[in-house]
């Protein structure tokens, strides 16, 4: 006899970019290059349109040592020239500032480091394009400025977290304001 009342669930995944990334340590540990760890990154878009940053100590796989909440991210910069750690970034780990990208979550600052330029405007862009598509837990009202880019009703928040996200790349600022 056979049994039709049967259910599987596909939780189905995209992922959006890969790669291996060097990894800031938090910030007390900043100016230590041994703490900066290469890892291997995963950015992941599931069924639900729920999107996840992860990273790994190989492309293995296996255990995921952590992960980068994309819905408290308030700030992303490549070639974060203006920020005091990237003349030591560029220093310590003999790369541009177009190969360090900049990412403030409410709880620490992170900075990942590419092997080129290239790679690093392929994880801003699709970290720009995910963080611009999907609601953030700590603005719920959302409204996007002339330029695209998201601004928050914040009246309703404590002072420490009532300034506004921002996504941008010094190139794309430029040309935004040379029109």
């Amino acid at each position: 006899m056979e049994d039709n009342n049967y259910a599987f669930y596909v939780h189905t995944t995209e992922e959006i970019c890969s790669g291996y990334l060097y990894k800031s340590p938090p910030e007390n540990q900043f100016k230590s290059q041994k703490s900066w760890k290469k890892r291997f990154f995963v950015l992941l878009k599931y069924r639900d349109n729920t999107c996840q940053l992860k990273y790994y100590k190989n492309e293995e796989k296996d255990k995921p040592l952590g992960d980068i909440d994309l819905t408290k991210v308030t700030y992303v910069s490549l070639s974060p020239e203006s920020h005091p750690m990237c003349k030591w970034i560029e220093k310590n780990f003999r790369c541009f500032a177009s190969c360090v990208m900049f990412i403030k979550v409410t709880e620490r600052d992170y900075f990942l480091i590419g092997e080129n330029s290239g790679e690093m405007d392929k994880w801003f862009t699709a970290l720009f394009d995910i963080l611009n598509n999907h609601q953030h837990t700590l603005y719920p009202d959302l409204k996007k400025t002339e330029w695209g880019i998201p601004k928050y009703d914040t009246h309703g928040l404590p002072s420490s977290v009532t300034h506004d996200p921002i996504y941008v790349t010094q190139i794309k600022l430029k040309s935004k304001l040379e029109h």
